[in-house]
């Protein structure tokens, strides 16, 4: 795919107007806001994507301003609206590109039917191809962002999708979600890296986005195979540890981080087994980001 490089100007022209309509992996996004934080941030994190085609269908129509009213004035806030309804509280206006991110995460969940999806990192190198389901806390994102910026391609932070068809893993390559400790961590890791406006006091503590190489963004129609199934979980001070991990356990663990398993019934059973069937499973423990990177270098070289 070749980059699109927009500039400020056109991307807030699009978002006021007919609004941005880009094209992320699977689906088209339609993005109205008047909001200039809203413009900017898409501008660092969405500028290079590809611009959805005159005679594509709009997945999702969103709209992200700040309500009429006496709170456009105290204490602004801002709505996120897909096809204008409102499934979230409207949230301080300081967090307009937040809230964006999560209801995108939120149009995916709930409306995704022709993939299994999973609440997982993807990343991949000479043909390794990593999912990293985890629950929140676990250190999943801080670990795709440190490997990303050793030349892993991301193909997922938030939601791994998996066809139903083939068992290969459909890229979205969004923004990577950081929190608290971990934005500062991966900016001192990798100081080349680009991040949205740094907010605080969110409901989720500080949060920040990280945006995927360009590499990643260019390859975002390249599906890819599952080479393993790693679960990570950071510890302040634990030794490095990637273990086995049974297959059935691996199962149920991917089960409980999925979103639409319960949906696809049957088969989302069957497309689970096989995929973890035909893949290695791990446990992953670590502290170290450099114990981290090693230990994923050397299973992308096993090939």
């Amino acid at each position: 795919m070749k980059l699109n490089v927009l500039s400020n100007s056109e991307i807030k022209r699009c978002c006021k107007n007919e609004g941005l309509v880009i094209t992320i992996g699977p689906y088209v996004f339609r993005i109205r806001s008047s909001m200039q934080d809203i413009h900017r941030n898409l501008g660092k994190l969405y500028g290079q994507f590809e611009l959805a085609k005159e005679d594509e269908i709009v997945d999702f129509n969103i709209q992200i301003d700040m309500p009429y009213g006496f709170r456009r004035f105290y204490k602004p806030q801002v709505d996120f609206k897909l096809e204008g309804y409102a499934p979230f509280l409207p949230l301080p206006a300081t967090q307009a590109f937040p809230i964006l991110e999560w209801g995108m995460n939120w149009c995916i969940a709930q409306h995704t039917f022709d993939y299994l999806s999973i609440h997982a990192a993807t990343i991949e190198k000479n043909g390794f191809t990593a999912v990293l389901p985890a629950e929140s806390g676990s250190g999943k994102s801080t670990l795709t962002a440190i490997m990303v910026s050793n030349g892993w391609r991301l193909l997922s932070d938030e939601m791994t999708l998996i066809s139903l068809r083939t068992g290969a893993v459909s890229p979205i390559s969004r923004p990577i979600s950081l929190k608290n400790r971990s934005i500062e961590v991966v900016k001192a890791y990798n100081s080349e890296a680009i991040f949205s406006n740094v907010v605080s006091d969110t409901n989720k503590g500080t949060i920040g986005h990280m945006k995927s190489p360009d590499s990643s963004i260019e390859s975002i129609n390249k599906t890819a195979g599952i080479s393993a199934f790693i679960f990570p979980k950071y510890e302040a001070r634990a030794d490095c540890n990637l273990s086995p991990k049974v297959k059935g356990e691996a199962l149920l663990s991917a089960i409980e981080q999925s979103f639409n398993y319960d949906i696809l019934g049957k088969i989302g059973f069957k497309t689970l087994t096989k995929v973890i069937e035909q893949a290695n499973c791990y446990d992953f423990k670590y502290s170290s980001t450099q114990d981290a990177v090693d230990t994923f270098e050397a299973l992308a070289q096993s090939l």
